[in-house]
């Protein structure tokens, strides 16, 4: 039986090792002294979990996995390892009909009871509306009068809601005017990459907005915080042109690839929207819900002794056993959607998992990508 070492314990005895070496212990592979690189490679995967994590064998009856193999992939760090490469089919059905087909971005008077909800940072809501504490808005046709009244140009010479597509957020024209976002579904799959052993960091790494983070058992890919309404993607949006970027009741939206993609965890939306995710209607709050972009498994609200988790640390994890893993593991949880708010570089993000990496995750170029 394998002798399972600590997180905490594995970083010490690396930290020691590596320090003995020239190199350090950051990278796997590539030119210089064959004797050192083995050196390094020896000492990086002593630092690996010593067992396999994600298995797709887990995921739901739902997820469409078109395939999935073992393959080589190099992580941030630059050490190359084993990951699961996974085919998607890019909009699973059972997430696109729980709002109906109703728009995320209705127009101007319409109410669509499954219309999205956005994070509103833009200062304080002076009026009455459809609200869920101070920082989701029920996304009804009403409330773009409200935002133009707040300075957002959102309503253009006509009278019609501005509504575009996220794939045009680029577009110079994008630049001058605020709007709300609405994706179109693609046909195109999408392969993701997790490493198989994950390799724990000595300190964490920051997700940026909107970044791949993991993949849900529903075989949807998880995604870092909604881009901020006043933010936008780097932050740099003046307020005139802020843009709401609404997510449905799964806490999911059409990203501007096309694909399904879920911001919030859809095992957790019931405590904001009282409909809760329609696709997943009795969730289980302990339960596996899938695996983050560094390889360890993200979990729901709650141990598996059905208690509130404790000693989280900064990413919302700690080292403990799960229903999968009888010896203990450091894995995450989500956070719950009413408490989902997270504070980093001075901007606030809505987030409904981890915030950051505490293991290396698969380089950008590697993990995620759409098939054209």
């Amino acid at each position: 039986m394998a002798v399972i070492v600590s997180m905490e314990l594995r970083l010490v005895l690396a930290a020691l090792v590596c320090g003995a070496l020239v190199s350090g212990c950051g990278g796997g592979g590539g030119d210089g002294d064959g004797d050192a690189n083995e050196a390094v490679i020896f000492a990086t995967r002593a630092l690996q979990e010593p067992r396999d994590v994600i298995d797709v064998g887990l995921f739901s009856t739902i997820a469409q996995v078109r395939s999935s193999e073992r393959v080589e992939c190099t992580l941030e760090g630059g050490f190359r390892t084993d990951c699961l490469q996974i085919t998607l089919a890019p909009n699973p059905p059972d997430y696109l009909a729980a709002t109906s087909g109703a728009p995320l971005c209705p127009v101007i008077g319409q109410f669509v009871r499954e219309s999205g909800v956005f994070f509103y940072d833009a200062g304080a809501i002076t009026v009455d509306l459809p609200r869920i504490g101070n920082l989701l808005l029920n996304l009804e046709g009403n409330i773009y009068n409200f935002l133009e009244s707040s300075g957002f140009d959102i309503i253009d010479e006509d009278g019609n809601a501005r509504i575009e597509d996220p794939a045009n957020i680029l577009d110079p024209d994008q630049t001058l005017f605020s709007f709300c976002v609405q994706g179109t579904p693609s046909d195109n799959a999408v392969t993701i990459r997790i490493p198989v052993r994950p390799l724990p960091l000595q300190t964490a790494r920051t997700l940026t907005s909107n970044e791949f983070y993991g993949v849900h058992v529903d075989g949807i890919p998880m995604m870092g915080p909604v881009p901020s309404m006043t933010g936008g993607i780097d932050g740099t949006l003046p307020p005139a042109v802020a843009k709401p970027t609404p997510v449905d009741f799964c806490g999911g939206r059409i990203g501007a690839e096309g694909f399904y993609q879920l911001h919030l965890a859809p095992e957790n939306t019931t405590p904001v929207f009282s409909t809760g995710c329609p696709a997943r209607p009795n969730p289980g709050q302990a339960l596996l819900t899938g695996y983050a972009r560094d390889g360890y498994p993200v979990y729901g609200p709650l141990d598996s002794n059905g208690s509130a988790p404790e000693g989280l640390d900064e990413c919302n994890g700690h080292t403990l056993s799960t229903n999968e893993f009888i010896e203990p593991i450091y894995h995450y949880h989500v956070r719950p959607a009413d408490n989902s708010v997270v504070v980093a570089g001075g901007n606030s993000f809505l987030t409904g998992f981890s915030s950051c990496f505490k293991g290396d995750p698969v380089r950008a170029s590697e993990a995620l990508v759409v098939d054209n």
